[in-house]
């Protein structure tokens, strides 16, 4: 495919020329110069100049505290003629305030910055917003707040994209303009955006513009007497898989409901309510079908067979079973082509689904460069696979299969649930996200009638979506992983804990006990690592832990989000913890240690570090074991809240066994009181701690569970 050098052509107004503008007050620089102080609440993703930097899209986010609030306390009073505030898209109440009066309060619900305009000038010191989360989580996300006065700016420009463009693409772009000290203001949502060639259409909002063929696209935005312009040279697709084929693509369930939908049911449909079964279908190549008939079959016996006629190239189609819903699960397959009237077909293998009836629904968007790739290239994988949703069907196949081999004591059958491709939403290059969030983690986020979505964007094709069998061209165990996250799968890896992490505990005689014999381990590294390693680590099987979490809430639909991650990720952490937890400290032999002092520390936080976690060397809790070896902890000796997030992990427990002179170090994860309750054991849970006293020991405590 030849490449295109993009070539962006800027006008800019006349350097004289300015108008008028209302303009933010430079917090950050006068907080450099001691003329303002800023406070807020805490937060665990950068801080509270990102509230004043005028960048709309930079992040300043609390560490799940909701309400929220910003400060900025003045030396000198300031007079403002209004506010810009943006947040997340979910809905959010705020007031901002001045010398403790309110000046505006407003709801904000949406993905683009809001202007408020005084009717008449606030003056004062002390200016305040306070914010409050009213949908999703409690991590409020402030990205922007802005105190304006009047001023002038100069200099418009249009900032466009960097590469080559596609037809059928969307650019987003961005215009900005310069004050009267230099700094370059967003004025993206201030100016007026028009199209001034034929193949350029409107996209969803007025900076967003879909380029609907080849050539030149030209855009223009003007802000008073300012004026600026962009050219784009846009590519055609060239088709290069063009052979004949017919292919079964997803089978979709309607009527669509929403997961918070139908209470009494949990959102699925009512027992014995009409629903309908939609197999989507597409015809690749240039060849109009007659007629070709189809078969639907529900555990195994035929129950719909019928014809589909006239089926033109390029074109899709669908083809319906009706049923009554049933809340178990049934097998339910469509078959196309059963006669094979079309033996030339470029594969045959693409001519079936099979899915679970009760599955929970997986919805893609996808982009339509990456789609194009994946028609172009699936075919090269050897399997029949032919389309986007060709690999989607594989990832969905391989991912239940991960689930029936989930095999453990606490999941005899394996994962319970299945999953299906249920939709596919086809998008314009660069479209993602509509509404709102990230083009991958929320291409929709207004849907919910899928449990779990994601937004596949067009990017990286000759690398990341490189043609291979050994990589997420095939199977994308990335992808799968995100997904549990939207289920509310949490990173096992967060469990992990590294040197940096323990440094400042020190031994008897003052010195770091890192690297000693009493904690083994790497000055510079992961001095342990997760005790059940499965998809949410780097492994391409579910553990025992992931197999619990997923069964805990077998058969119902998402719950608290659909979207990665959800209200409710890692809710199980805290919640499923026996009353009682009797360890039984023993040495290599596992001969009990009676008379060991165990000290417990507790995790404290980590700023700037997922999964953040500092132990000190002063415990939290100390213990005896009695003439058996056993001592007994509580419900939750992990800390007053269960924290396994940016900024702060305390689900990992550091302990120290002091026995016979010696001192030895173990990590005991919240994972194994999570395994026990799940095993029937509410009130009294038992575990073995085994610790290694000889003078080279180089392994750390070893917990087995009753």
């Amino acid at each position: 495919m030849r490449t295109l050098t993009l070539l962006a052509v800027l006008s800019f107004a006349a350097r004289a020329a300015a108008v008028p503008f209302l303009v933010p007050i430079d917090v950050n620089a006068l907080a450099a110069k001691g003329e303002v102080k800023l406070t807020a609440t805490a937060f665990d993703i950068n801080d509270a100049s990102k509230v004043f930097d005028a960048d709309r899209d930079s992040l300043a986010r609390t560490a799940s505290i909701n309400p929220a609030l910003v400060e900025a306390a003045f030396t000198a009073p300031q007079s403002v003629s209004g506010f810009r505030v943006r947040f997340t898209a979910e809905k959010h109440d705020y007031t901002v305030s001045v010398d403790g009066e309110i000046a505006a309060r407003g709801t904000f619900q949406g993905e683009d910055v809001q202007t408020v305009r005084l009717k008449r000038p606030a003056s004062g010191r002390v200016f305040r917003l306070d914010v409050q989360r009213r949908e999703g989580d409690d991590y409020v996300h402030i990205m922007d707040w802005e105190l304006l006065q009047p001023g002038e700016v100069t200099g418009l420009s249009i900032a466009g994209p960097k590469g080559d463009v596609m037809e059928e693409s969307v650019l987003k772009l961005s215009a900005a303009a310069k004050t009267a000290d230099g700094r370059e203001l967003d004025v993206t949502k201030d100016v007026r955006w028009s199209a001034a060639s034929a193949n350029v259409d409107k996209w969803r909002s007025d900076s967003q513009f879909r380029l609907t063929a080849p050539g030149e696209a030209q855009i223009a935005a003007a802000l008073g007497d300012l004026h600026a312009s962009l050219t784009v040279p846009v590519q055609a697709y060239k088709a290069g898989n063009s052979a004949f084929d017919l292919d079964a693509m997803y089978i979709e369930r309607t009527p669509r409901i929403d997961y918070d939908a139908n209470k009494a049911t949990g959102g699925w449909p009512k027992p014995g309510q009409r629903v309908v079964w939609k197999a989507h279908l597409h015809n690749w190549g240039d060849r109009d079908v007659p007629s070709v008939n189809y078969q639907w079959i529900l555990d195994g016996v035929p129950v719909l067979t019928g014809v589909l006629y006239n089926w033109k190239a390029g074109a899709d189609e669908t083809v319906t079973c009706p049923w009554r819903w049933e809340q178990k699960r049934h097998e339910l397959a469509f078959l196309l082509d059963t006669r094979n009237a079309y033996p030339d077909e470029r594969t045959k293998a693409n001519n079936q689904i099979a899915i679970a009836t009760d599955a929970l629904a997986v919805g893609y968007w996808v982009e339509d460069g990456l789609a194009r790739h994946m028609h172009e290239h699936q075919i090269e994988m050897g399997d029949g696979m032919n389309s986007f949703e060709d690999w989607g069907q594989r990832q969905m196949n391989r991912w239940n299969q991960m689930f029936a081999n989930a095999r453990y004591a606490t999941s005899p059958s394996g994962i319970v649930d299945r999953v299906r491709l249920d939709t596919v939403v086809h998008v314009p290059s660069g479209a993602l996200p509509f509404n709102g969030g990230l083009p991958t983690n929320n291409p929709d986020a207004k849907d919910k009638t899928v449990d779990l979505m994601w937004g596949m964007v067009a990017r990286d094709m000759d690398t990341f979506w490189k043609p291979s069998q050994s990589g997420p061209f095939y199977y994308e165990y990335g992808l799968m992983h995100e997904l549990d996250h939207a289920r509310y799968l949490v990173d096992a890896y967060g469990f992990d804990v590294h040197s940096n992490q323990v440094d400042k505990v020190l031994g008897a005689d003052g010195k770091p006990l890192l690297g000693t014999p009493a904690l083994p381990g790497p000055k510079d590294g992961v001095v342990r690592y997760d005790k059940y390693k499965g998809m949410m680590d780097s492994t391409h099987y579910f553990s025992e832990h992931e197999a619990y979490a997923w069964n805990r809430i077998a058969g119902q639909r998402a719950r608290k989000g659909n979207q990665n991650g959800p209200d409710d990720i890692g809710v199980y952490l805290g919640q499923d913890l026996p009353l009682r937890n009797h360890f039984r400290i023993v040495d290599a032999n596992r001969k009990p240690l009676p008379g060991a002092v165990v000290e417990v520390h507790q995790a404290r936080p980590q700023k700037d570090a997922w999964y953040g976690k500092t132990y000190v060397t002063e415990p939290d809790a100390t213990y005896t074991a009695d003439n058996d070896g056993w001592i007994t902890l509580p419900r939750n000796p992990f800390g007053a809240e269960i924290h396994h997030d940016y900024g702060h992990a305390n689900t990992t427990l550091l302990i120290l066994v002091k026995a016979n002179g010696v001192t030895r170090a173990a990590f005991q994860e919240i994972t194994d009181f999570n395994l026990q309750y799940a095993a029937g054991q509410r009130e009294d849970a038992r575990y073995e701690l085994q610790v290694n006293l000889a003078p080279d020991n180089t392994d750390l405590g070893v917990t087995r569970r009753g």
